[in-house]
Order: structure tokens, then C-alpha cells, then sequence
């Protein structure tokens, strides 16, 4: 099971910044990529209409971003499954997050780089194409059965130079994450002026969904991307 893959038996890489990490180079295509992997299948596919995709590789923890031409322009590491990542000596993933937060900003004052923070409110550094991420961590129970627990760990997302300024910017990542109209995250939590005493809500509108796609509040209208829907252990990341 891969939730019992100990970190000895995960593939050790080394970030490459914007060039690429471990075997993978940014601007293969995708035979290159599938070469590069060895002996491993897609679990599955999505392409959008101006010709980007993405593949999944669930036995490696990957998630593989491929700009119009199949080539390759970002990896998602999955915190649990994918390889041991490293940069500069620092192990990003699959730890605590404020202890990696702490390492990166270390290595970044040492090199005179600027350290920004994504739309998660993780750390993200343009000059090295990374993003990092965070999620719950799991562990099997004593009976055998997949258990939350009360953890976070890390994992990451790089990109090439074209997606690094800031990747939650771009189409190929801001669908492959379905986050369209997902809010930014400000940092502070919403604050609500109270309601009179008497008072009652109003409905709002609400959104109808069909089969060709979903209509908002607003009357935008968003079109289903082209491919399978989003699956496995990045669907959340």
C-alpha cells in the first residue's frame, strides 16, 4: 500500500531551479518524459482547449504540466507518494510546514532571494520556480484501513521560467487545480458586520449546474474542461 512506502524506498531528486528536478527537464515532450520515468504508466489525462495538459502518475506521487507543443513546464510532487525533493541541502517534503517555511527562507537570505507566499499562504520563490503546498497527513491503523491524522506535511509544485512569476497566474495551473473562481487567500480570516436585531437575510442567488457546465450567481458562464475530472492524491493538493 502506498501510504506504507518508507522514505528509503522513494526516489531521492534534486530541484534543478528552472531547469528542472531530478531526470526531468523543462521543454521535454512527452516521450522525452515517459523515457526519463522508466517503466511507469498515466493514471490519468486532462487537456484544455489551447492544446496544455496534464498527466498523473499516482505510482510516482506526480502530476506532470504540459504547455501547448507537449512540452514540460511544471511537476507536482505529491507529500506522501511522490520523491524525496531536495534544494540546497533542504528536504522539502513531506514535513512540517513552518520547518521547511523556516530552511527556505534561510537559503534565500544566503543567496539574496526573494521569498513571496502563493494563494495558499505557503512559501513560493520565483528565482527558483517553487510553490510550495501543504496537506493532511495519513497513516494506516492497527486493523489496516487508511486514517486521518492530525498533521500537515509538505509538498511542492516547480516550474519553468515561464510559469514562475506566479504560477496561480497561469491557465495551465489555475485548471489543472480548478480554482477559477476559488478567492485569494488575503491572510486574514473574513469579518462579517453583525445583523441588526430583526433582521432577516435575504436569499441570495445561487448557481445552476448542467451538463454542458455552470451558470454562476453573475451569469458567467463556465465551460467543463475537455478530458477526465481531477483524481487521486492531488485532486486537494
Amino acid at each position: 500500500m502506498w501510504r506504507d512506502r518508507k522514505p528509503e524506498d522513494r526516489r531521492r531528486w534534486v530541484l534543478d531551479p528552472l531547469e528542472g528536478v531530478g531526470p526531468l527537464r523543462f521543454g521535454m515532450d512527452r516521450d522525452e518524459v515517459r523515457a526519463a520515468l522508466g517503466e511507469v504508466s498515466v493514471s490519468s489525462s486532462q487537456a484544455a482547449l489551447d492544446g496544455s495538459f496534464r498527466d498523473s502518475y499516482d505510482d510516482m506521487g506526480l502530476t506532470l504540466l504540459h504547455v501547448p507543443g507537449m512540452l514540460l513546464a511544471g511537476v507536482a510532487v505529491h507529500a506522501e507518494t511522490g520523491p524525496q525533493v531536495s534544494l540546497a541541502g533542504v528536504e522539502l517534503m513531506d514535513r512540517v510546514p513552518s520547518e521547511v517555511s523556516a530552511d527556505l527562507h534561510r537559503v534565500a537570505r544566503g543567496q539574496g532571494v526573494r521569498v513571496g507566499v502563493n494563494r495558499d499562504g505557503d512559501p513560493e520563490i520565483a528565482a527558483w520556480g517553487l510553490s510550495m503546498g501543504a496537506v493532511q497527513a495519513w497513516e494506516t491503523s492497527a486493523e489496516g484501513y487508511p486514517v486521518r491524522t492530525d498533521r500537515a506535511i509538505t509538498q511542492a509544485l516547480v516550474v519553468a521560467p515561464e510559469l514562475a512569476d506566479d504560477p496561480y497566474a497561469t491557465d495551465l495551473v489555475t485548471l489543472w487545480r480548478d480554482i477559477r473562481e476559488e478567492p485569494v487567500n488575503t491572510g486574514g480570516w473574513p469579518a462579517r458586520q453583525p445583523r441588526a436585531p430583526g433582521s432577516h437575510r435575504r436569499p441570495g442567488p445561487s448557481s445552476s449546474r448542467t451538463a454542458s457546465g455552470i451558470t454562476t450567481a453573475s451569469g458567467r458562464r463556465m465551460r467543463p474542461m475537455a478530458g477526465c475530472s481531477i483524481s487521486g492524491p492531488f485532486a486537494q493538493m
